[in-house]
């Protein structure tokens, strides 16, 4: 056995070890990060794992992509619009969770991470792993949140967050209405810092989000075109768009 599954392997281990909810979805991590099919991903010195091939985690969440380094880079410590120590920081649409998990280790910050359901066990599987790393801290929280879920709502209603994050999440028109009606239900009006990383497909997506935003009273201002990968290289397709809003002061139904 290669030595990097020996490392992953143990890794996982402590990370399951850690986990509250120890599901099968936990066991089947353990398992491929034992046989080197999981990659651990590292961020700002912050690691955490990835499930490539979707064998346990489906969807897009179990995947790293460029939106969520750049928004990374702008709000760790030391970046353009880095996150004050301690706030109270919900994330949307985590998947793997590494921009809050960046957060919580580097920042000292009370991360929520949220997603769908589905999602969940490799979000409490990457949040273990960073806090046995980092054993004075505690596993950032994790939450199920279906955008426009009054049910997930609830359990989140009282957070008071003082900045809500998200990357990557706004790739598909029906999801527009939903997300601004979640952020505006999470948001504590507009003294909530609200950051998103968006890639601009060139498909008129992008645009078309920031057109509704607009409609609903939304205050939001592009900070940063992100164009190069992790190596320096330049990337011509889909450029990360760093948006800075503040929600209005006070939401509107659909």
């Amino acid at each position: 056995m290669a030595s990097y599954e020996v490392e992953d392997g143990l890794a996982a281990e402590a990370a399951a070890a850690r986990v509250v909810r120890r599901t099968p979805e936990i066991e089947g991590l353990v398992a491929l990060a034992t046989q080197g099919r999981l990659i651990r991903h590292c961020a700002r010195g912050v690691q955490f794992f990835a499930d490539p091939m979707n064998e346990v985690i489906k969807g897009v969440g179990a995947h790293l992509w460029f939106a969520a380094r750049a928004l990374i880079d702008f709000i760790a410590p030391g970046g353009q619009g880095a996150i004050l120590p301690g706030s109270r920081v919900c994330e949307l649409g985590a998947g793997l969770g590494a921009v809050g998990l960046v957060l919580h280790a580097l920042s000292d910050c009370k991360v929520t991470l949220t997603d769908l359901p589905h999602v969940l066990p490799l979000l409490d599987f990457n949040a273990a792993h960073v806090a046995c790393v980092c054993p004075v801290r505690e596993p950032a929280r994790v939450a199920a949140l279906r955008w426009g879920s009054s049910q997930d709502l609830a359990g989140l209603a009282h957070e008071h967050f003082d900045v809500l994050l998200g990357a990557d999440i706004a790739y598909e028109d029906e999801q527009h209405l939903p997300l601004l009606m979640t952020l505006e239900a999470l948001a504590d009006g507009p003294r909530t810092r609200v950051l998103l990383a968006l890639a601009d497909r060139d498909d008129g997506t992008l645009r078309s989000f920031l057109l509704l935003a607009a409609s609903r009273g939304w205050r939001i201002e592009p900070i940063v075109l992100a164009h190069r990968g992790d190596e320096g290289e330049t990337i011509v397709a889909n450029p990360v768009v760093v948006l800075e809003g503040r929600a209005p002061a006070l939401a509107i139904s659909a």
